[in-house]
């Protein structure tokens, strides 16, 4: 089949993505996002695609190795502020990248996984965050390294060096004396003349 353009986007289409769509191998243009479709995109050829787009942000619903934008909660509904904005530069075509930011206790709040970025040059990724919260973010073992990143709170540029090893680890949280976000450190926070640790209620 010759077809090029896929765009189902807000159907209200459920279920899981067909394997039948690896037939489509003149397919450039995907857009499925906006639905309650789950399991993953079954593409591994991601330079066939200009465009392919699914709900693959937080929550998460589909794994999609070749999506160039991910939709979810926060591309609905926006931050207005405590926005953590990650950029990677220089990044090469090829090369898997793939990260966790995580809470105190544990809980995953962002999960990022690409075994093949295939844009290469700048890469950015956005999500919201309690400004109160404090969190780590870990690398996978199969990131390629080194790389170039930085990590910034609400435009404010908090963290800029390359990363040599992946077992780096990078805390950042929240800070009582600006109350913003600052790398390693994790203040309690005051309310009302009560001290409330982080990851407590």
């Amino acid at each position: 089949m010759k077809l090029k353009f896929l765009l189902i986007q807000s159907n209200n289409l459920s279920g899981e993505i067909p394997l039948e769509l690896l037939e489509l191998k003149s397919l450039g243009n995907l857009f499925i996002q906006n639905n309650n479709l789950s399991g993953v995109v079954p593409f591994e050829n991601c330079d066939q695609f200009t465009v392919m787009e699914a709900d693959c942000d937080v929550p998460i619903k589909i794994s999609c190795e070749c999506c160039t934008k991910c939709h979810g909660f926060y591309t609905a509904f926006p931050c207005t502020s405590n926005e953590i904005r990650l950029t990677f530069y220089n990044t090469t075509g090829g090369n898997p990248l793939t990260y966790k930011i995580s809470n105190m206790e544990g809980d995953v709040i962002y999960d990022y996984e690409k075994h093949n970025i295939w844009d290469e040059g700048l890469l950015e990724n956005k999500f919201c965050i309690s400004p109160t919260d404090c969190l780590v973010l870990n690398l996978s073992n199969d990131t390629y390294v080194p790389f170039h990143m930085a990590i910034s709170f609400d435009s404010k540029q908090i963290f800029n060096e390359i990363i040599y090893n992946v077992d780096t680890e990078l805390n950042f949280g929240y800070s009582s004396t600006n109350h913003t976000v600052r790398m390693n450190l994790c203040d309690t926070f005051q309310l009302c003349n009560y001290s409330i640790e982080v990851n407590t209620s």
